[in-house]
């Protein structure tokens, strides 16, 4: 390919070390030369190539100092330049040198120094014993080169010939220091005028050079000329000057671009100063641009200035800052035509952003793309560098304003529903305004790896329709070729064989131009997608990782502005609860969907998972361009039924991944059968695009959630009896729980009832066959006594934990990434094992529980009843888990009937100390459990419940536990009356004290009930302590008062040892837990 004109990117004599004033000097100057590379590049400078004219290091024997070198300068300066390692073109300096290496070899050092003539030199070249010596000087360089995959020489070759055809040239880089030693004190420390070189290995790589095709060739050595010895300097300048056009050289720290002429010719000679030098006030670098074909020149240096940590144009060299070696050269580079900055904005302004908002401004919730758009937690993962001794898994965290900041190429790679699209529209967006606002010309051209037509020049043709109309500013043509447009392409599949190759040939006849990609994980592959790309471009992978708790917060406090923190916590435990529900992964697109969903239905926080994926539906199905509204007559209802239909083949099948063809032949079944003339392509397209069905990796096609299949059968449910029948058939329903519970909260649902009196019936006799609740005496809880229950002891143990520290904001987030990083997201389809008996009765109950949640027409009278058949099945499970204390403190993780226990306890807590935690434990964790089932504002009346009703002691700490996890107006009030009622209950006292306290300790309540809660713990305690009823009122005012001088003194203490104990209980259904600490 035949180029116009491209850049070097030309640093030397870095002189790298940890050590002393120069080691963080230096670090000030890398963090400079990187952030230049990105003015560079918004300049139309971006370099297509980096030299490195040697002395990379200070001293080759220190520790690591590669390695760190290659970490802090030399990755990031190839990710800033959008190369790779084949771009990078390296040769050994003097400091290359290990001076142990040269050491072992004194004697034959100085006789290079002191006694070598030209013949000498030739002769020993060719001896055994040279590769030996070069070898050992060389070690650590070499692994170096490797390190960083760089075109170099050192033990190996004295000099290597490489051509770049994409740059029309040909380079030869020659290691110039084959005779130093490092300035060896005991060898030779002033090398000046004493080195040696055999001429005939120049004029062999002269003679190499002159065979390539390239019409320009360029040498790079470390030393000038003056540094070698008479006889041999001379024949290295004239070979230099006759076999080559420009000559690359370091080592002597100053910025001397000049043009070396003999009878034979001239070349031009690119002296670039020392990228640091603590002994000059002159560091720099330069820019070289060159025009292979018309061996045209410029050289912009630049220098660094020390007290403002930054490089600026060395306006003191050439004019303004730029040396050209001759006027021709002036005129050439003068006559180019330059980019019109002031056009290119005005023409984004007035043409790009509109374009742009009105082919991708539209969002799944109908807000402006700022507004919906938030940031999910990304980490990087470099995949240029392929020795095997750089860790492939080594991530760091990266920010959407530093990619923005960045003119790196990003791979960006997450799955399903993790806002790709939003992500990189947001960042078009961004690109926009900084071209306009910033003076930044980089121009954005967004569009899907489908657009790029399989024939002709479809990548071009896919910018041209991104970007209308900029050929009457720029010619687009030019722009690729400068490197100032980013191409940003969505969902890039490597599997489309035509597309991805015609996408590969494009960045190696563009490879200025800024690539940003997304694309969907590959299972069983460790290499990223872009290795397949051609080495003229480097990208940095990213990886979107799902929404933590942090992240959701700041989505719900930038939809709602004006929450209390309170308010807040409870909104983002509703939205986590409320994902998990529903198997939906934590990504920006489910919580924003969320958050409209509960603004359309006035800030009603406690929904289920039917109202969100209807509400998900309508968003996706509903959401038409105008033109294709205007011609549509396969409506939402239509379009509806259809899925439905396709979800009962899949179900009746048992196959939920399909190929487009047989997904397509459902969906014209459906068409047919019901008159239609629609064509079923189309529609099947629109639901791909619409995001309904989603490919996957083997390119099969199946529903994007797995909730959708089961809100879509459910709909196939109420619309066909048979279906009804065929899922709720004995043997079979309790495959289906999902979608059953889908059902049940169906609007208009008329069935719903007797679906639940069946569900009620089936459970009462898979309860009667494990004969587990006739064993259940719920009086029991009355009388259980603890382990270690002395006078006091729970006050005390309630005093301990207030004195801990209240968890932060940020240490409450990380409980709940810790229990989100647990949860199943898979979106396959739910078929539990449904073979042993306590499955069965634990499915039978989580079903029973979640439809009498969802159902909407059900008289007051039927919900208690049915709300006291399951609360004491759950009861009937606490007591299982009573009996099994004993197995989960010797095992510390144990699972029966669906649920696991697990405990995280030092070796410091006693089993007896742990038995008496888990027994107060279980009646809060049990509650937490049930939540997640019955947990729904529709059921808080029949949670109410009378104090002083026949109801057993433990169902009603049971329903107070429910309305306080609920966090209802009047659940304190109900504990100061239960509180009463458990006086001398040992056991049920404690259990309640454990609740209170862990509300305190992990949720942000108002401060009028954490006063309450306070209260009623201190009355608690005094009751205990005396039947007197003067004691008891200064036994309360005495320990209220140490109650509330524990919390104002807390955050003074260290936390207790008891504060790692942890203890948790998750049901695998939906993988709701709840943990406590101690």
């Amino acid at each position: 390919m035949e180029t116009s004109a491209y850049n070097i990117l030309h640093i030397t004599d870095l002189h790298f070390t940890h050590r002393g004033d120069a080691g963080r000097e230096q670090k000030e100057v890398i963090k400079a030369l990187l952030a230049d590379i990105e003015n560079l590049i918004s300049g139309g400078l971006k370099p297509d190539l980096i030299i490195f004219n040697g002395d990379a290091v200070q001293n080759a024997d220190e520790k690591g100092v590669y390695w760190d070198l290659t970490e802090s300068l030399f990755e990031p300066l190839l990710q800033k330049c959008r190369l790779n390692g084949s771009n990078l073109l390296v040769v050994p300096g003097n400091h290359d040198v290990m001076r142990t290496g040269a050491f072992k070899h004194a004697a034959v050092h100085r006789e290079f120094m002191h006694k070598f003539t030209v013949s000498d030199t030739e002769k020993f070249f060719y001896e055994d014993v040279s590769s030996g010596v070069q070898k050992d000087k060389f070690v650590t360089y070499d692994e170096f080169v490797e390190l960083n995959s760089a075109h170099s020489v050192g033990s190996k070759h004295d000099f290597d010939v490489i051509e770049i055809e994409s740059l029309s040239t040909a380079f030869c880089l020659m290691n110039t220091a084959y005779s130093s030693a490092g300035g060896h004190p005991e060898i030779e420390r002033d090398e000046y005028g004493k080195l040696v070189l055999a001429p005939t290995r120049v004029r062999q790589a002269a003679e190499d050079i002159a065979k390539t095709s390239m019409p320009l060739r360029v040498f790079i050595g470390h030393h000038p000329r003056e540094w070698f010895k008479e006889d041999c300097g001379r024949p290295f300048e004239r070979e230099v000057i006759q076999g080559f056009d420009v000559h690359f050289a370091g080592h002597v720290h100053l910025n001397d671009p000049n043009t070396i002429s003999s009878s034979n010719g001239s070349c031009l000679r690119v002296q670039t100063g020392a990228l640091h030098d603590n002994t000059v006030p002159w560091n720099g670098f330069s820019v070289v641009r060159i025009a292979p074909n018309e061996k045209k020149y410029e050289i912009r240096p630049y220098r660094y200035i020390v007290d403002q940590h930054r490089f600026v144009v060395a306006n003191e060299i050439g004019e303004d800052g730029i040396y050209y070696p001759s006027p021709a050269d002036r005129a050439f580079w003068k006559a180019r035509p330059a980019i019109n900055r002031k056009a290119i904005a005005g023409w984004i302004s007035e043409s790009l952003l509109p374009h742009f908002k009105g082919r991708h401004g539209d969002t799944l919730t109908g807000q402006s793309l700022k507004d919906v758009f938030q940031e999910h937690p990304m980490q990087t993962r470099l995949s240029d560098f392929e020795d095997t001794s750089i860790p492939k898994d080594f991530e760091t965290d990266i920010t959407f304003a530093q990619m923005c900041a960045s003119s790196e190429n990003y791979s960006i790679i997450g799955d399903n529903n993790f806002g790709k699209s939003t992500f990189i529209r947001r960042l078009a967006l961004e690109l926009m305004d900084r071209c306009v606002l910033k003076d930044s010309v980089t121009i954005p051209a967004l569009f899907d790896f489908k657009d790029i037509t399989e024939t002709g020049e479809g990548v071009l043709k896919a910018i041209r329709s991104a970007a209308p109309d900029i050929e009457a500013v720029v010619p687009l043509r030019q722009l690729l070729s400068e490197g100032l447009v980013t191409i940003i392409i969505d969902d890039i599949n490597p599997r489309d064989d035509k597309r991805f190759k015609a996408l590969m040939k494009f960045t190696e006849q563009y490879p200025r131009g800024r690539y940003i990609f997304t694309a969907h994980p590959v299972k069983g592959t460790a290499l990223p997608l872009t290795e397949s790309f051609d080495q003229a471009v480097s990208f940095k992978e990213i990886a979107l990782m799902p929404l933590k708790t942090r992240g959701i917060r700041a989505f719900a406090e930038k939809h709602f502005s004006e929450l209390e923190p309170a308010s807040c916590d409870r909104l983002v435990t509703k939205i986590v609860s409320t994902l998990r529900q529903a198997a939906l992964p934590p990504t920006a697109f489910s919580v924003s969907v969320l958050l409209a969903v509960i603004t359309d239905i006035d800030n009603d926080i406690l929904i289920n998972e039917v109202n969100l994926i209807e509400r998900f539906v309508e968003y996706l199905l509903k959401r038409e361009r105008a033109v294709e509204t205007a011609r549509s007559t396969f409506n939402f209802a239509d379009k509806l039924r259809c899925l439905a239909f396709v979800a009962e083949k899949m179900v009746r099948a048992g196959e939920y991944d399909l190929s487009y063809d047989d997904l397509l032949a459902y969906v014209e079944q459906y068409i047919f059968d019901i008159g239609y003339a629609h064509p079923a392509d189309q529609i099947l397209n629109r639901f791909i695009d619409q995001k309904v069905f989603r490919q996957t990796e083997s390119g099969l096609y199946r529903f994007y959630l797995r909730a959708f299949l089961e809100y879509f059968s459910a709909q196939r449910m109420s619309y066909s009896p048979e279906f009804y029948d065929w899922i709720m058939e004995p043997s079979r329903y309790l495959s289906y729980v999902h979608e059953i519970e889908f059902y049940c909260g169906l609007p208009n649902n008329q069935n719903d009832q007797a679906t639940l009196m069946t569900i009620a019936e089936r459970h009462d006799k898979i309860v009667a066959e494990s004969k587990t609740a006739s064993l259940a005496n719920f009086a029991n809880f009355d009388t259980v006594e603890l382990p270690s229950d002395k006078d006091g002891s729970r006050f005390s143990e309630v005093t301990e934990q207030l004195k801990i520290p209240k968890l932060t904001l940020e240490e409450r987030d990380a409980r709940v990434d810790a229990e989100i990083a647990l949860t199943t997201t898979t979106q396959d389809a739910y078929r539990p094992d449904v073979s042993g008996s306590g499955n069965r009765e634990f499915l039978s109950l989580t079903l029973y529980s979640s439809a009498l949640r969802n159902l909407e027409h059900l008289r007051r009278e039927e919900k208690d009843a049915h709300l006291k058949s399951i609360l004491d099945s759950w009861v009937v499970y606490m007591i299982q888990a009573f009996a099994l204390i004993p197995n989960i403190v010797k095992h510390r993780s144990y699972r029966v009937n669906g649920i696991t226990y697990r405990t995280f306890a030092p070796s410091a807590v006693s089993d007896e100390k742990l038995t008496r935690m888990l027994m107060l434990y279980l009646p809060s964790g049990s509650s937490s459990v049930m939540r997640s089932y019955l947990g729904t504002e529709k059921l808080v009346r029949q949670f109410e419940f009378d104090t002083d009703g026949s109801e057993p002691s433990i169902i009603k700490i049971m329903r107070l536990f429910m309305l306080a996890d609920l966090d209802t107006a009047n659940w304190p009030a109900l504990a100061l009356k239960m509180k009463k009622q458990f006086h001398g209950k040992t056991y049920l006292s404690g259990a309640l004290m454990w609740k209170l306290n862990t509300i305190i300790k992990l949720r942000e309540i108002a401060p009028e009930k954490q006063t309450r809660v306070i209260e009623i713990l201190a009355r608690m305690s005094a009751e205990d302590s005396s039947n007197d009823p003067a004691q008891i009122s200064k036994a309360y005012s005495r320990r209220l008062t140490e109650l509330q001088n524990s919390l104002r003194v807390r955050n003074l203490h260290q936390k207790a040892e008891m504060r790692s104990v942890k203890i948790t209980m998750s049901s695998d259904t939906r993988e709701v837990g709840d943990s406590s600490i101690y």
